[in-house]
């Protein structure tokens, strides 16, 4: 007997609900969207001409009370996260929520502490491990095509953040308040994820930069350096929206060699090796777009893996999560200190039991 359809909900109908995350749940056949819910009533319109039959709603605690969906997609700017995924999981919904997380650490624990108690799945749109690039880069590390990981470096090159919907606000990513920070938080995120899976350890400590190198008088960072040490590697994630313009590279220097990301081309360089100088090329590069509706796939698949396995909140992609909004609470110190280095303290990350 098939399963019965889980109902899910939007919240945040701008351009990553459209364009990343909608046509993706539209091709599913486990689920399908039956409402959605913005801050801004001219929205509905666009539901109504890609969800046709879908119901709009001008208020979450209406749309969670009237449609009691099984599950929420959070697609909100990041100052509101905490705030929805808080009413969602009040209201027995499991919740999908763009990264980050939440732009406050202090706002997590509460979070997973409530996710926990209702047996409820809390998920993190960590697309980036479905790049097909990083996950051919991550598999040929997993088969220890270069040996122990030894140095990485991340470099994310923008010359503007990613554009948003219209409103007279501008650009929410430009404003702090709304967006939590700066790139440290929009590409950062990203970053750190990826780089503690390709390393596949725990880091020990962090020193960050942060730097506004286009409008001095703006107040959110353009540009972050960010040294993140393992006990038996280190690495430097450099982001910036202050570039030329797109570029993705990445570089992990192994024992046995080093594998080169450019984009879409992976190159493994091992010196007097048959493999030497083998080369992957992809489709797709990580500078395509912003959306990524091509990687959304394997998040969903995850998300409504662990709803109908009954996994709840204990996933591995909640403890990612929780890392990264650590990581970057503590990078912020570091960069308050004059760059200082600041020991992670693993017994201030929230977990779940």
């Amino acid at each position: 007997m098939a399963e019965e359809r889980l109902r899910g909900a939007i919240v945040g109908f701008g351009n990553v609900a459209r364009n990343g995350h909608l046509p993706g749940w539209r091709a599913r056949t486990d689920c399908q969207i039956v409402a959605a819910t913005d801050v801004r009533p001219d929205q509905g319109a666009d539901l109504s001409d890609v969800l046709p039959g879908a119901r709009w709603y001008d208020s979450l605690a209406t749309m969670l009370v009237r449609e009691a969906p099984d599950f929420v997609d959070v697609c909100t700017p990041p100052a509101m996260h905490a705030e929805a995924i808080a009413m969602a999981l009040e209201h027995g919904a499991h919740v999908l929520c763009e990264k980050p997380l939440v732009s406050r650490f202090r706002d997590l624990p509460a979070l997973l502490r409530q996710a926990q108690a209702q047996g409820r799945v809390l998920h993190c749109v960590h697309n980036w491990m479905a790049a097909a690039p990083i996950k051919k880069l991550a598999a040929l590390v997993r088969q220890g095509a270069i040996g122990e990981v030894r140095r990485l470096s991340w470099r994310t090159i923008r010359s503007q953040p990613a554009v948003t919907v219209p409103s007279n606000d501008g650009n929410w990513r430009t404003n702090p308040d709304i967006a939590g920070g700066g790139i440290l938080v929009d590409h950062g995120w990203h970053a750190l994820y990826v780089v503690c899976a390709l390393v596949g350890a725990r880091p020990v400590a962090v020193r960050a930069v942060l730097e506004n190198r286009v409008n001095a008088d703006r107040a959110f960072e353009d540009t972050a350096t960010v040294d993140l040490a393992f006990d038996h590697a280190n690495t430097e994630i450099f982001l910036t929206w202050a570039g030329d313009g797109r570029d993705n590279t990445v570089e992990v220097v192994g024992a046995d060699g080093t594998l080169s990301l450019t984009d879409n081309v992976i190159r493994l360089d091992r010196p007097g090796d048959r493999m030497n100088g083998e080369r992957w090329t992809f489709d797709e590069g990580l500078t395509a777009g912003s959306h990524h509706p091509d990687w959304f796939g394997d998040v969903a698949d995850d998300f409504i893996s662990a709803i109908r396995s009954g996994r709840g909140a204990a996933a591995g992609n909640i403890r990612d999560a929780a890392l990264c909004a650590y990581v970057i609470e503590r990078a912020r110190e570091s960069d308050a200190l004059g760059g200082k280095t600041i020991p992670i303290q693993w017994d201030e990350i929230p977990v779940m039991a």
